[in-house]
């Protein structure tokens, strides 16, 4: 045991060197992940597990379990996402890419883009800790509605599997087809709703905001109500 956690120590240690260094990314050196690996047990394909009412002894079945795929491996559903899909604490969710964008083009490209990486930078946000995707990948004006209903459930599948613990909602379009409501975000933003299990803030969208200064105040409003409900607050104004 004192061999494993000296290994384990020898890594964090290790870690936080290369952060203290400034660097974003760490890389493990080769011999700290052998000797780790030297003093890690052997995890068995079955276990004992104690029946803590009854005090009984039984084997396990299928302790040991293949490690799931991430998404953004997988091939499936949506590839033009920014951020994580490891856990995000939010979820940044557009309607369909801007009428500029190209083909190949990440959610949330260009001058849009950019904005909304501020607005993500001022609510004090890591890149691991949001997504940002659009309902449609493409454009959409060609839908049917089963096609539309169809995406829909495929958001939802893909947000089940993602699990981020708070949805923001960018726009009107996004707005009124996950909330079903035909109110503007105008009218409804500021409040509080849930779609797929999860907490939802609606809230302008990016290009909106650019053409419209005064509507970045409520904006902002929006985001921080949105830090607030997982008890966060926007760093402080570097002067």
């Amino acid at each position: 045991m004192d061999t494993i956690i000296s290994a384990i120590d020898d890594v964090i240690n290790h870690v936080k060197n290369e952060l203290q260094a400034g660097r974003r990314y760490v890389a493990i050196d080769k011999d700290i992940v052998t000797d780790f690996l030297a003093a890690s047990p052997i995890v068995p394909k079955a276990q004992q597990v104690v029946n803590t009412t009854s005090g009984v002894t039984a084997p396990a079945t299928n302790v040991a379990t293949a490690p799931v795929a991430p998404i953004a491996k997988s091939g499936s559903l949506y590839k033009k996402y920014r951020g994580t899909v490891i856990s995000p604490l939010y979820a940044f969710i557009g309607y369909e890419p801007s009428y500029d964008s190209a083909p190949e083009d990440k959610a949330f490209s260009g001058e849009q883009g950019a904005l909304l990486d501020k607005m993500i930078a001022a609510m004090g946000l890591a890149e691991h800790e949001y997504i940002i995707l659009n309902i449609f990948e493409e454009s959409s004006k060609n839908f049917t509605a089963p096609a539309i209903e169809n995406q829909v459930k495929n958001l939802e599948t893909f947000l089940t599997q993602v699990s981020p613990s708070v949805i923001i909602l960018m726009g009107d379009e996004a707005t009124r087809l996950l909330l079903k409501t035909n109110s503007p975000v105008a009218n409804i933003h500021g409040m509080r709703y849930q779609i797929f299990g999860k907490p939802c803030i609606p809230t302008y969208h990016p290009k909106n905001l650019l053409r419209f200064i005064s509507a970045k105040k409520s904006a902002w409003a929006d985001l921080k109500n949105a830090l607030a409900i997982l008890n966060r607050t926007p760093p402080p104004i570097r002067k």
